[in-house]
């Protein structure tokens, strides 16, 4: 997985970066990445507690070197709270922020009785190291380093630099600049934040610092973060037929779920993926699903809706959600967002905005983890 490490702000301009949208989201900006990149949780140098994240992660699970009994609990105890969580992403900071730190205070509570001293320790020490090279200035990382105030006014300057240099790489990212270009100048001024700070450190506070890391943890393999899937609101009906009743859910189907508009130009053009995959993926244990939830009056008519389907040839179902029931329910922010749901229910991968906007390779990633949904097993 290989997507931008820029965390964009909590809000979006309306057809910004083929996304149109939308409410603001959350402060805690559960998906950290940019929009038309992220295909799973990122952006973990940039979260102050990706503790929700973590232990959702299986290359964690497997570091933690978690037993059969662990793991289900863990599933379990997760699962319980996997639709607040989502639907937090929709909510202010007054809402959400709250019910996030409910949340959080609980699972630890009880992540704190399932792990053992060794488990929890890890945990720990692998949060520690995705903080980077900034968790020198950690208070009570600092108050361990002993840094001296001389090496804290070299750390805070290169920081504070490349804090400007990060907010302008932001702006011409808003701007459609490529994401291939930003992408390496910001991999550029994290080598060079690394090795300044790191400079100023003695080799005894180096020393010191390995041992609050503890051992090397295999970062590349996170992003693969899984929530149960919100249960699909039938209760504004459906066109173009009905949505299976495996689709979404545990059973043997991969679901495709898509929220759009259809007078979204953003959304219009991922309707050529779409007519890809239903094609594709036909004959296959692949559900793809349409969830159709209106921002301006027109799209609120369902016969025009079903005539502008039927006009673009999608065949596939698409659930009416006028009164924005599975919008709230997943969290959703924005036209158009992709998900992609595996054979037990879970919610796994998503796309937000054009799939292929200005080059970006969406259809194409979306459609290998389809494939990659079908060959595990139930």
């Amino acid at each position: 997985m290989n997507v931008s490490r820029i965390a964009l702000s909590p809000s979006t301009p309306l057809h910004k970066n083929g996304v149109r949208i939308f409410a603001t989201l959350s402060v805690a900006l559960l998906l950290t990445a940019p929009p038309v990149h992220a295909q799973n949780v990122t952006g973990y140098q940039t979260m102050d507690d990706p503790f929700l994240f973590l232990i959702r992660e299986p290359a964690v699970w497997q570091d933690l070197k978690l037993s059969d009994e662990q793991r289900t609990s863990l599933q379990q105890l997760n699962s319980q709270v996997d639709g607040r969580l989502l639907a937090t992403r929709n909510q202010n900071v007054e809402q959400g922020q709250p019910i996030l730190q409910e949340i959080r205070n609980t699972s630890r509570e009880k992540i704190a009785q399932l792990l053992d001293d060794q488990q929890r320790q890890r945990l720990k020490q692998i949060t520690y190291r995705l903080r980077g090279v900034r968790l020198i200035v950690i208070p009570e990382i600092e108050g361990q380093l002993q840094l001296t105030s001389q090496q804290r006014t070299i750390i805070d300057e290169i920081f504070q630099a490349n804090d400007r240099k990060m907010q302008a790489l932001r702006e011409r990212q808003q701007n459609g600049e490529s994401q291939a270009t930003l992408d390496e100048e910001a991999n550029a001024l994290q080598r060079d934040e690394q090795q300044v700070a790191f400079s100023t450190l003695t080799g005894e506070q180096k020393s010191q610092l390995a041992k609050i890391v503890g051992p090397p943890f295999a970062s590349d393999e996170l992003g693969k973060v899984r929530f149960k899937a919100p249960a699909i609101d039938l209760s504004g009906g459906t066109v173009n037929g009905s949505v299976p009743k495996s689709a979404g859910a545990a059973g043997e189907l991969v679901t495709i779920v898509h929220f759009f508009a259809f007078e979204c130009i953003n959304c219009q053009h991922n309707y050529p993926s779409y007519l890809r995959w239903q094609q594709e993926f036909a004959g296959k244990n692949v559900a793809i699903v349409g969830i159709h939830t209106p921002e301006l009056g027109s799209e609120h008519d369902v016969a025009l809706l079903k005539q502008r389907l039927s006009s673009e040839g999608l065949k596939f179902p698409v659930v009416v959600d006028n009164d924005k029931k599975n919008w709230d329910n997943w969290g959703n922010s924005m036209w158009p967002s992709v998900y992609l749901i595996d054979k037990q229910g879970y919610l796994r991968y998503w796309w937000y905005g054009e799939l292929n906007w200005q080059g970006a390779p969406g259809e194409r990633l979306m459609h290998q983890r389809v494939e990659e949904l079908l060959a595990e097993k139930p």
